[in-house]
């Protein structure tokens, strides 16, 4: 018990902190911010009320705190073994000479780029340099705080820096990892026109990002499809790597991967 009330405070003291250091340099609309908020009042309560009946001499059963042991156990074993496959398939590279890159979508500010969303673009301009005969589809629909679509924004900064108009096609329908894939292959099926071979795919976003979205995309019948890592914003780091956690955990379950 009192193990479980250092780890509580400890627990609380950081996450509390980490929100504080990213609401100041993101605001507090940042996304997955209050989960920090959430996790520090829990663990500095709760860590509280152990501390309380731990002076009042209040403990529990042997037997009950070596199973919450084991449930720690079994829940860091599951983080640590998605972290990994989340790493090792962000540092693969990206197939070339693919037909389509697809950019999956981010959080746009009223209409401008945010800088993870600009991170993907970049990467997804050098790789259509590179490969001159590949098209790239801009996949995010228009969520609250946005004036206009991911997909509009990531199409206006892709045209600013010089990649021609004819090259790009518009998905702003989507407004998560899976439906980015299911409409861009909407789309990438009719410009394909009926060609017998199955076109090749590159999905552009986020390292942290990867590996759910390669695994919707395999989930979905792609097979041709391999991933291009852009990098993160070091400071929000901790925070895609948790959040992204529960979103793979979160879409096994409901079958997307």
């Amino acid at each position: 018990m009192k193990l479980w009330k250092n780890l509580m405070l400890a627990a609380g003291a950081v996450s509390i902190l980490y929100y504080l250091v990213t609401t100041a340099y993101a605001g507090t609309r940042t996304a997955f911010a209050h989960f920090w908020l959430a996790v520090g009042i829990l663990g500095l309560g709760g860590g509280g009320l152990l501390w309380y009946l731990l002076r009042r001499g209040i403990t529990w059963p042997v037997w009950a705190e070596w199973i919450s042991y084991g449930i720690l156990a079994a829940g860091l074993l599951v983080f640590f073994s998605i972290e990994a496959l989340i790493i090792h398939t962000s540092l693969q590279e990206p197939a070339p000479g693919a037909d389509y890159v697809i950019v999956l979508g981010a959080q746009v500010r009223g209409t401008r780029i945010t800088k993870s969303l600009r991170y993907r673009l970049e990467v997804a301009l050098d790789y259509l340099e590179e490969n001159p005969s590949a098209k790239v589809v801009v996949s995010g629909g228009q969520g609250s705080g946005e004036d206009i679509s991911e997909a509009a924004a990531m199409k206006g900064y892709l045209m600013e820096h010089g990649l021609r108009e004819d090259r790009i096609l518009l998905e702003d329908r989507s407004v998560n990892t899976a439906e980015n894939i299911r409409f861009s292959m909407e789309l990438i099926q009719a410009d394909w026109n009926g060609r017998e071979a199955e076109p090749s795919l590159v999905i552009a976003t986020n390292s942290f990002h990867v590996f759910r979205a390669l695994r919707i995309a395999k989930k979905q019948g792609v097979t041709q499809v391999s991933g291009l890592s852009a990098k993160n914003d070091q400071i929000l780091m901790a925070s895609y790597y948790v959040r992204e956690c529960l979103a793979i955990i979160k879409d096994f379950l409901w079958g997307n991967i």
